[in-house]
């Protein structure tokens, strides 16, 4: 078995079979999930952080089709972890829902 992105291994661990998150914990779940992405982008050099800022260093490879959305939004300028997390956790769930679907579609 060829080994997935920490953002697929997350999401099969943290969603029920049903590719339902717990409710009791979902954002937490949803925080992993940004969390595992941003991890994904920056072990694979396609971003960098430096003092707390993250920047988008070379273009998103094929294999990393599920995480577009989270590379369109950090290429968009340097962002804080602080304001990354607040704008897909609090302000809309239109961020977190299209990460959540591209990533349980590419598992």
């Amino acid at each position: 078995m060829d080994r997935k992105l920490i953002a697929q291994e997350y999401f099969v661990l943290a969603t029920d079979v049903n590719g339902n998150m717990p409710v009791m914990r979902k954002d937490e779940s949803n925080a992993g999930r940004v969390a595992a992405g941003v991890m994904d982008l920056l072990l694979n050099g396609i971003i960098t952080m430096e003092r707390k800022k993250i920047a988008v260093r070379k273009a998103l490879p094929g294999e990393f089709g599920c995480m577009i959305s989270l590379y369109e939004y950090l290429n968009e300028k340097p962002r804080t972890i602080n304001k990354l997390m607040s704008d897909y956790l609090v302000s809309t769930s239109r961020r977190i829902n299209q990460l959540k679907t591209a990533i349980g579609e590419s598992i």
